[in-house]
């Protein structure tokens, strides 16, 4: 997901990523909720910004909702 987000939003968004992936892991799963905020938030911005965002956004939620574990 990181050369995903990382191409269509940025490298700094691709660190954030980074930053999100590293916190989970110290924190544990407690964390997710602040975290998925954080992004929805993030994500949020961004398309306000930049609207013709959207359709490369929703390919990348798209792919994570298949990568994530049920």
């Amino acid at each position: 997901m990181r050369g995903e987000l990382g191409a269509l939003l940025g490298p700094a968004t691709a660190a954030a990523r980074d930053e999100t992936r590293d916190r989970v892991r110290w924190a544990g799963d407690a964390r997710l909720p602040v975290e998925t905020g954080v992004w929805r938030v993030r994500l949020e911005v961004s398309l306000r910004q930049r609207p013709d965002l959207a359709g490369g956004l929703a390919g990348v939620v798209s792919t994570a909702r298949a990568l994530r574990p049920v």
